[in-house]
């Protein structure tokens, strides 16, 4: 009897851990563009750049021709670069500045290309 109610307490401790999703697992699940665009924002600032990076991957295509769209690949690029991702780094600051070439980032992109090689 006692042996059964320990198993029933662990069984059902196990399965109310593992029923549990941290905040960046809904965001990512959420399927919000926005939502996982602020997120993102939020965990580049605190310097989780892993995470700020991830949700960056799932946005770029939502975001691109809009407004939002310019910080959010300088942002990008940064992410790499602050993950040791040189070369990706390079290669994003790189296409910023060919996108965006009327920006006001362009000099420090450009700048940042040649600094992540």
């Amino acid at each position: 009897m006692r042996k059964s109610l320990v198993f029933a307490c662990t069984a059902l401790m196990i399965c109310a851990t593992l029923a549990c999703k941290s905040e960046f697992e809904e965001v990512r699940q959420s399927g919000d563009p926005d939502t996982m665009l602020a997120k993102a924002y939020e965990y580049y600032e605190e310097g989780d750049y892993l995470k700020a990076k991830t949700l960056f991957d799932l946005v770029l295509n939502s975001f691109r021709g809009r407004k939002e769209a310019e910080k959010m690949f300088y942002t990008y690029a940064y992410t790499h670069y602050y993950l040791g991702e040189y070369v990706l780094s390079a290669y994003y600051f790189d296409n910023f500045s060919k996108t965006f070439a009327f920006s006001e980032l362009m000099e420090e992109t450009k700048f940042m290309s040649a600094f992540s090689y």
